[in-house]
């Protein structure tokens, strides 16, 4: 099916990779930054005049859109989503005010989804993706010790902020010069990178770990999509004891069949995570809508 798509979002990189994935599967898609308030109301306008029948957006604060557009919008058939591809404690206010005036609300992990759904809302899950043409195993490889984590600390910021810092402590007590963390707020190591330098550093690494700040059922951050989908053999740390972590790297990362477990992974994330994929939830979704 082709649609005629409004996306209103992040518009950086990676986040680009929306509106692209959008494109390249069909669909006649305009696409503004979600801060561009006078530009994301005058194509609410035009999209209210021009039949849009998707409207995505991904709203990070409130009184960015006005909410009677976007209902009016809806009102006239177009199938509107609220997408947070993050997860915030507590659920800010704004979600739950703005779906009074969509169609649907989604989330990356299911106690939002069930929270909202509770409120009387449509509410519906959906998984975060990643951007293919960086994060892939072709390409250049940086000089990088053979184990890495790619996050800020926060300290105490989110509910397992804490459990972050104390698993970078644990590998670098174990591991020495042989794990790097990048990001910001650690005091050393290395500062955040871009996402060609994420790529290339996750490329030229053995083994990355993932540790999210929120332990809720269906939710990762896309670090972990986008450390697979480079090739890297990726661990999920975030649910499970630093003992069990330390001893789970130590035996992965000169594992003779560590190489292969990665390149299927790498494999699975294009096949199964791309944006491409989440696009055609939404097409799905779209369609029901639109046959009642």
């Amino acid at each position: 099916m082709t649609l005629k798509v409004l996306h209103i979002g992040i518009n950086t990189s990676p986040n680009l990779a929306i509106a692209r994935a959008f494109r390249e599967c069909g669909h006649d898609t305009t696409s503004l930054d979600w801060k561009d308030r006078k530009g994301t109301n005058a194509a609410l306008d035009a999209a209210l005049m021009d039949g849009t029948e998707l409207c995505f957006m991904q709203l990070q604060a409130a009184n960015v859109v006005d909410a009677t557009r976007v209902r009016a919008l809806r009102d006239a058939g177009c199938f509107v989503v609220n997408w947070c591809g993050d997860v915030r404690d507590p659920l800010p206010q704004h979600y739950v005010d703005m779906a009074d005036h969509v169609s649907v609300t989604s989330f990356t992990n299911m106690p939002d989804v069930e929270a909202l759904k509770a409120m009387g809302y449509d509410a519906r899950f959906l998984q975060v993706g990643y951007d293919e043409l960086i994060y892939t195993p072709e390409g250049s490889a940086a000089s990088t010790p053979p184990i890495v984590f790619m996050g800020n600390n926060y300290v105490d910021r989110f509910p397992l902020s804490q459990a972050r810092a104390e698993m970078v402590a644990a590998m670098r007590k174990a591991f020495g010069k042989d794990f790097a963390v990048y990001g910001s707020g650690w005091g050393y190591g290395i500062k955040r990178l871009n996402p060609e330098q994420e790529a290339a550093t996750y490329r030229g690494a053995k083994v990355a770990i993932n540790f999210d700040h929120f332990d809720r059922e269906g939710f990762h951050s896309d670090r972990y999509l986008r450390a697979m989908a480079c090739g890297c053999f990726t661990i999920d740390a975030t649910r499970v004891d630093l003992d069990e972590i330390v001893e789970d790297v130590a035996k992965w990362v000169d594992a003779e069949e560590r190489p292969a477990i990665a390149a299927i992974d790498a494999e699975h994330a294009f096949e199964n995570n791309r944006w491409h994929n989440r696009v055609a939830v939404l097409e799905e979704w779209t369609k029901h809508h639109q046959e009642g």
